[in-house]
């Protein structure tokens, strides 16, 4: 499936789209809502306001496409990460899905 910025409802597939059209050297910054990749991800989609709304309700939700790839952003080490890392991050998690 193709990135489109008019799909409105997230998926890891749409994701995993959207980060190959990121610079692989590119860095976010997960702490902050407006650099993290889901809050960019989110503005890509349209729904920035729902996401900035969204933001504080959805650590709550351990079940939620949300959650899933805000964990997948998470930094696995300390300061910014990249989007590089970070598709090789989602493609393996497709590859967990799958075996």
């Amino acid at each position: 499936m193709l990135y489109s910025p008019h799909r409105k409802a997230p998926s890891l597939e749409s994701f995993i789209a959207w980060l190959e059209t990121k610079p692989e050297d590119e860095t976010y910054t997960w702490s902050l809502c407006d650099r993290c990749a889901c809050g960019q991800y989110a503005r890509a989609l349209g729904i920035w306001k729902i996401w900035d709304e969204f933001i504080h309700l959805h650590s709550h939700d351990r079940t939620g496409i949300w959650h899933k790839l805000n964990m997948l952003a998470f930094p696995k080490h300390d300061g910014a990460d990249t989007f590089g890392r970070l598709l090789r991050r989602a493609r393996a998690a497709v590859l967990e899905t799958v075996a």
